[in-house]
């Protein structure tokens, strides 16, 4: 990454101290919830827009359980308060869910499942369902729950994360950069870098934050990567929001949001790299990307 030139003038005004927004609007892009409590590839939850979709719940008994019944009825149970544990992360509850997908090992098992379904749902609110018999579940489960739920009132989910996590996030991002970077996406580039850059240096991370964050996000490496991306012709609103959107994220992760805290610090490694040769090229118009591979 080039050393800086010059110190990072002054583009935004952060103040996280200041009260938060009084109104949620809805995410502009998928915003995921970690599923912490698994090592598996899939998300807890991904919201888009006003749509909330859960991932599918097996009703197993955990070790942690006081009731070691499995079966039908109390796997049915499990399942359903599982996936109303997770709506409540969003101040949601079941009354939100809209449609339902539902596999079970044995279709015999339909009413016993119905009998106890029904009961999580006010008469003449139920979702929408799909229910089906297949020859198999993960882990031998009885059934398997998946719904989607409407979130135009959802809150964002808030838990516990460690800053030290904040690596494995940039890391994740930076794996799926193409470092190819065309004029509209080194515009936004410029707005996350300009707007990290002055969050560290606001003092707006706390001290366990900072000593936690890696090389490329402290403020020499944020401001050099800021100025890394800066072309000659920007795209000026693209950056604006770029920087708007990542002081949101800051804003929620700092208040304990999960999905914030991993999407914010993706982005900045989307936008990272370091390349052995750097050049503008584009066509037709000199300076139109950025090729940051190595080569």
């Amino acid at each position: 990454m080039p050393k800086p030139t010059t110190a990072l003038a002054a583009f935004l005004t952060l103040a996280l101290t200041a009260a938060p927004a009084s109104a949620q609007t809805a995410p502009s892009e998928p915003e995921f919830l970690p599923n912490t409590g698994s090592s598996a590839p899939f998300s807890r939850a991904v919201q888009v827009g006003d749509t909330l979709y859960l991932a599918g719940q097996l009703g197993l008994a955990r070790r942690s359980d006081d009731d070691q019944t499995n079966g039908i009825e109390a796997e049915t149970r499990r399942a359903m308060e599982r996936i109303g544990d997770t709506l409540a992360l969003y101040g949601l509850s079941h009354d939100a869910l809209f449609k339902c997908t539902v596999w079970l090992a044995d279709i015999d098992d339909f009413a016993a499942f119905n009998s106890v379904y029904r009961t999580y749902f006010d008469e003449w609110r139920y979702p929408v369902r799909s229910t089906m018999a297949v020859k198999e579940l993960a882990a031998g489960a009885a059934i398997e729950i998946e719904c989607m739920a409407y979130a135009g009132s959802a809150t964002r989910p808030k838990g516990s994360f460690s800053w030290s996590d904040a690596a494995k996030h940039f890391r994740a991002g930076e794996a799926r950069s193409t470092n190819v970077f065309t004029r509209k996406e080194a515009s936004k580039c410029v707005g996350r870098w300009r707007l990290h850059a002055d969050a560290v240096d606001d003092g707006a991370f706390p001290t366990a934050a900072l000593e936690a964050l890696p090389e490329p996000l402290r403020l020499n490496s944020a401001i050099a990567a800021a100025e890394f991306f800066r072309l000659d012709t920007m795209a000026e609103g693209l950056m604006r929001d770029a920087a708007d959107e990542a002081e949101g994220r800051l804003r929620r992760a700092l208040d304990g949001e999960v999905q914030a805290f991993q999407t914010y610090f993706e982005a900045l490694g989307l936008c990272w790299s370091e390349p052995e040769t750097v050049r503008d090229h584009g066509v037709g118009e000199p300076g139109n990307a950025i090729d940051a591979s190595t080569g």
